[in-house]
């Protein structure tokens, strides 16, 4: 009788085990799925951080060098279309 009362004691632990698994797993669920979806936020805007660094370095670099570069300076007034206050534009129609 002990024999069988040994496995009947196996089985019921082994079913309260399964049973407890599956009761964390549902409990947990939503929480791991919202942990990945925390995670791809937080890599995105690691991503967005670094692309906004290296903005800021380039707007730096840029900042330094209209400081203390005139010929610089002059490059990026004709990159934007303007003309030194000397100079005469000439705008011819296109032809036809």
């Amino acid at each position: 009788m002990s024999y069988r009362f040994s496995i009947v004691n196996i089985l019921f632990y082994t079913a309260l085990v399964v049973v407890s698994a599956c009761a964390a797993v549902m409990y947990l669920k939503p929480a791991l799925e919202e942990t990945a979806v925390l995670r791809e936020r937080r890599d995105r805007l690691v991503e967005e951080n670094r692309r906004l660094e290296a903005e800021v370095a380039a707007f730096r670099t840029s900042q330094a060098e209209l400081a203390t570069n005139p010929e610089y300076v002059e490059k990026v007034a004709r990159d934007q279309g303007l003309i030194a206050p000397t100079e005469i534009v000439f705008v011819f129609p296109e032809e036809p």
